[in-house]
């Protein structure tokens, strides 16, 4: 369950605006496992969430890529429900985002350790509302 953040005001030539862009398209199986854990979607449906989530257009092309590439791997299964295909997450799907997710817990506090303190502060603070919002 991603949160809902506050749609990233950059401007699509600044240089910012392409970081953030290759920074979704890294994480962006992360992105689709975690939301799978929620509920079975299509792949329009995920492109829709991660416009709606990080105020980027992604290629369908690009999602179906990833969703293929989870499908073979095992992590996630498609099946057909009229003309669209569903993803669900897998159980091996589950222990997958679950090591990622500890893993991301581990970068987070190595992070608060380089950052200078006012901002170590703030990432501790919304660690843990993350936190405490994956384990309600």
């Amino acid at each position: 369950m991603v949160l809902k953040m506050e749609v990233l005001s950059v401007k699509r030539g600044d240089i910012t605006y392409q970081l953030c862009k290759r920074l979704v398209r890294s994480l962006m199986d992360v992105f689709i496992l975690d939301e799978l854990r929620d509920r079975p979607l299509s792949g329009y449906d995920i492109t829709l969430l991660i416009r709606e989530n990080f105020n980027f257009l992604i290629s369908p092309g690009s999602v179906y890529s990833v969703l293929y590439s989870l499908e073979r791997e095992g992590l996630i299964r498609g099946f057909p429900r009229g003309r669209k295909r569903i993803y669900r997450l897998t159980s091996k799907g589950e222990r997958a985002l679950h090591t990622v997710l500890n893993m991301n817990r581990r970068i987070l506090h190595l992070i608060s350790r380089i950052l200078p303190e006012e901002d170590s502060e703030d990432l501790n603070t919304k660690f843990a509302y993350e936190t405490f919002k994956e384990d309600s």
